[in-house]
């Protein structure tokens, strides 16, 4: 029995002389690794004043890089620029806004070390933009919030040297903690750039001139029209003039479509359109439209328009063709004075009247109201006049109307009338053979009548014996004949 109890002690001290071994074993390796990782960590920590790793370049969120809020141009005295031509001097300020800086950290202590000048700036551009001196590029103090840093970059006595419009510059912090940035903008006053952030020029009709107040019927016209493209960057190219005519006025040769071309920012141009009103154009007003188009530098088109109102009139052709006055007249009888008249335009004539003037009569001052007179109708005037004593009567018709454009026109025309006493027999003078009773009234017929009766009686007897004589030799003449024969 002693037997089996000293077996199982043995195992059992076997057993546990195994734990207690594969204990140790495992203890060193534990302390091993422990000891293996704090020298790795020492090591790292130890080599990071020596040889700084390089910090990873992390892509910035739009709200934490650098941005151009705003820009300006300037001449030398500080007065704002609208454009700016090729060759140019003038100064751009630039306004940036960076969200990257704190008020709240150290930041604006860091930056307050450089005096207030927290970055430098270098032209990119160099194609469109000389770059100033180094002296000449200046940075404004910053103005730091909660939010971020405001400043301004001014590039003094930069030049535009013509073609892309487009100013770029590196932008590098004085901190050396931030990492440099590229920034661009388009400068709008460029003047003849087609690039991004151009201002393309517009088309204006600027003024249209036809010559006179006024275009007659069948008459040629000049009609010239004063093109401006206005201030900007780009020039319009494939610029046109075209007019829309009214019916009956049309262009004398060619078409009503001008090609000028290319215009540059500010410049002008002139164009003259020959035309013609038709001689049946009906007086009044008629509107054309100069219509003027062209392509700006971003492909986009550019329009504009003038109307302009031409008064049309038809030639005045209204005549007072002949007057007619009785003359003689005697004194006491009434004369006739009449003055024909006839409208050969194709325009009406308005509100005609006609007045008698003169001097001898006993009734001048006369006046009638003759109306309207269509195209191609006549008429006259009449006046019957009187006067009292004998003489010469000196006078005139007027005749007063409007045109179709309501001016008042006037025709006159003279005459002149004699005027006569009238011429009655003296009866205090008679023959002395003749009966004194005789030339007082009688119930019949007066002396002097049959006198008349008395002379025509002889003179019929006188040629009825002139034509019987005639006739008898006439026949005496002819019997002749016959026995010659």
């Amino acid at each position: 029995m002693n037997n089996p109890k000293k077996i199982r002690t043995k195992v059992l001290c076997g057993a546990l002389s195994l734990v207690l071994m594969a204990g140790l074993l495992a203890l060193p390796a534990g302390a091993a690794n422990s000891e293996s990782t704090g020298g790795s960590s020492t090591s790292t920590s130890s080599s990071t004043p020596n040889t700084p790793a390089p910090t990873p370049e992390a892509t910035p969120a739009p709200s934490s890089a650098p941005v151009i809020t705003a820009y300006t141009v300037q001449d030398a005295a500080g007065n704002e620029l609208q454009r700016i031509s090729e060759g140019q001097k003038c100064t751009i300020v630039v306004a940036i806004r960076d969200t990257a800086f704190n008020i709240n950290n150290k930041d604006q202590a860091e930056l307050s070390q450089h005096g207030g000048n927290i970055a430098n700036a270098k032209i990119t551009s160099t194609g469109s933009f000389a770059s100033p001196s180094l002296g000449d590029i200046k940075c404004t103090t910053p103005e730091f919030d909660k939010d971020g840093v405001s400043f301004a970059i001014i590039f003094n006595d930069i030049t535009y040297l013509g073609g892309d419009n487009k100013l770029s510059f590196d932008l590098a912090y004085n901190d050396l903690k931030h990492a440099m940035a590229n920034l661009s903008v388009g400068i709008s006053q460029c003047v003849g750039s087609t690039a991004e952030g151009g201002k393309s020029s517009a088309l204006v009709v600027k003024s249209a001139s036809y010559g006179s107040g006024e275009v007659q019927a069948g008459a040629q016209f000049d009609l010239t029209a004063e093109l401006l493209a206005t201030a900007g960057t780009s020039a319009v190219d494939m610029v046109q003039v075209s007019l829309q005519l009214p019916e009956k006025i049309s262009v004398v040769s060619g078409n009503n479509n001008y090609y000028i071309g290319k215009m540059g920012a500010e410049s002008t141009a002139s164009v003259t359109f020959k035309l013609q009103a038709a001689a049946t154009t009906d007086p009044g007003s008629y509107n054309i439209t100069i219509n003027v188009s062209g392509v700006a530098a971003d492909g986009s088109a550019v329009n504009n328009s003038l109307q302009v109102t031409v008064p049309v009139t038809q030639p005045d052709r209204f005549e007072a063709t002949n007057i007619e006055a009785y003359s003689p007249m005697y004194v006491g009888e009434s004369g006739s004075v009449s003055l024909t008249y006839v409208n050969k335009g194709k325009g009406t004539v308005y509100n005609l009247s006609a007045e008698i003037e003169g001097e001898g009569m006993d009734n001048p001052g006369q006046n009638q109201y003759l109306g309207h007179v269509a195209p191609g109708t006549e008429g006259s005037a009449d006046f019957s006049i009187t006067a009292s004593a004998a003489g010469t009567i000196n006078g005139k018709i007027i005749l007063t109307y409007e045109d179709d454009k309501g001016a008042e026109k006037k025709i006159e025309k003279a005459f002149s009338v004699e005027v006569m006493e009238m011429e009655m027999p003296d009866p205090g003078v008679m023959d002395p053979s003749m009966d004194p009773t005789m030339g007082e009234p009688q119930g019949g017929m007066p002396w002097w009548g049959w006198l008349l009766i008395a002379a025509a009686v002889v003179g019929a007897a006188v040629a009825a014996v002139v034509l019987v004589k005639k006739r008898k030799a006439k026949k005496q003449l002819l019997e002749d004949e016959d026995e010659d024969i």
